[in-house]
């Protein structure tokens, strides 16, 4: 059975997890304040896309 994070075009690397430049530098600020903790947390819970190390080739999540 393939890893369900197997890059589908070239078939070796495993896909990486990856966020937007600006999720990763709020995020972390958002955790700091009680308020906006839900809020830091959902922006940092799960990855934008997913991109192959080798290929480049890019998946996305919903």
């Amino acid at each position: 059975m393939p890893h369900p994070l197997r890059c589908p075009q070239c078939g070796q690397a495993i896909m990486e997890e990856r966020v937007f430049k600006w999720k990763r530098v709020l995020g972390p600020m958002l955790k700091c304040t009680i308020l906006l903790w839900p809020l830091g947390y959902f922006l940092t819970a799960k990855p934008d896309w997913y991109e192959c190390p080798k290929c480049g080739r890019k998946k996305v999540v919903f």
